[in-house]
């Protein structure tokens, strides 16, 4: 079986969302001795060889691995009219990908979306120019996929209730990689300061609502309060004395690993988020998640048991969890190895197959 992954490929920096999502399941397709697998990659204007004849014509592969080529539009179209791959799974809604579903009108391969947001929610606040791509894709891959696969049950009812379509989805969730699953005990001892992650994104283009949560925090009768941001820095001029907010920038997965050893919560707003699979990558380590439920990974946590999670209606009843930690109400020891379990569930070891099985039924239809 021959099944090329279309999507962004970043060598080094890895951090969340569908980048690393097509990173990881390319990594473990490429062990499976029965498929033949290519990662197809564009010339993204980010980077120094996007001129614009690499963008229509350039073709480039990486040093490390020959299976990771960059292809410009009208070359991706010669290669796949040329290698006749099996299936093509879009695993991020590049704008590139849109010509990957107009070109299976005239091209026989079977076609697989993987969509992790819905733009008429998460974008509302992007520009006009990116709301319109992120919309023809949706439509598009909705259009001519053979199957879009989404990650989580959230994530589907939005689709279902936005494009009244429901025949295609199949409901696959995001693995998580069993190295950010190591063997610390942890100590929840509060006395001295309390450490809360907070994500921030790759970019200002999805509202991530970090002043809510600050806002929130400010309420705490804590003396140290630390918000470790990952991702897109936040200014820190905001005025409670006793929140520290400490900006790490954009970490590599070694870094992620390390980073989450002495944190104590993994936080969210209200915002919508269809599938952080960072939330599950901070249980696996022990970190102990606070969401709302309008999180797609909500149904993989039991209030007081392996995390927390408020309502979205109701954003006070944050505030009433947080005094209720605050309190000694419950054993944050227990509650973070409960949570750590969350490798038994969601491991990538236990996703795979869905897909492989995907696959292969596609395949033979």
């Amino acid at each position: 079986m021959k099944i090329f992954i279309i999507g962004r490929y970043h060598p080094q920096r890895i951090i969340s969302g569908p980048d690393k999502f097509s990173r990881t399941l390319y990594s473990y397709l490429l062990n499976n001795k029965i498929i033949e697998i290519k990662f197809i990659s564009f010339f993204f204007l980010n980077i120094p060889e996007s001129s614009l004849y690499n963008r229509l014509f350039g073709y480039d592969s990486f040093k490390n691995d020959s299976n990771v080529i960059k292809l410009g539009i009208f070359r991706l179209f010669l290669f796949l009219y040329k290698e006749a791959p099996d299936i093509v799974h879009i695993t991020s809604g590049e704008r590139f990908s849109i010509f990957v579903c107009v070109y299976k009108i005239f091209l026989k391969y079977r076609l697989v979306s993987t969509l992790h947001g819905i733009s008429n929610i998460e974008l509302r606040k992007a520009s006009f120019l990116i709301k319109i791509k992120g919309l023809l894709f949706e439509k598009l891959a909705l259009m001519y996929s053979d199957v879009v696969t989404v990650v989580s049950k959230m994530l589907s009812v939005s689709i279902e209730k936005h494009y009244n379509l429901r025949s295609k989805i199949c409901v696959i969730p995001n693995g998580v990689d069993m190295e950010y699953s190591f063997n610390i005990s942890r100590e929840f001892n509060l006395d001295n300061e309390l450490n809360f992650v907070f994500y921030n994104g790759t970019d200002k283009i999805i509202t991530r609502g970090f002043d809510f949560v600050y806002n929130i925090l400010g309420k705490l009768p804590y003396k140290n309060i630390n918000i470790h941001i990952i991702g897109v820095e936040v200014e820190d001029q905001h005025s409670q004395s006793n929140i520290t907010i400490i900006n790490n920038g954009y970490l590599t997965k070694c870094q992620l690993i390390s980073f989450w050893q002495n944190k104590h919560f993994f936080i969210k707003s209200p915002e919508y988020d269809s599938f952080p699979i960072m939330v599950l990558e901070a249980m696996a380590t022990g970190t102990i998640p606070i969401i709302s439920d309008n999180v797609g990974v909500k149904e993989y946590i039991k209030n007081g048991l392996n995390g927390f999670v408020y309502s979205q209606d109701y954003p006070e009843t944050l505030l009433e969890i947080l005094m209720s930690i605050n309190s000694d109400k419950y054993n944050l020891n227990k509650i973070s190895f409960e949570a750590s379990k969350i490798k038994s569930i969601l491991s990538w070891e236990i996703v795979l197959p869905y897909y492989l099985n995907l696959y292969n039924k596609i395949v033979e239809t």
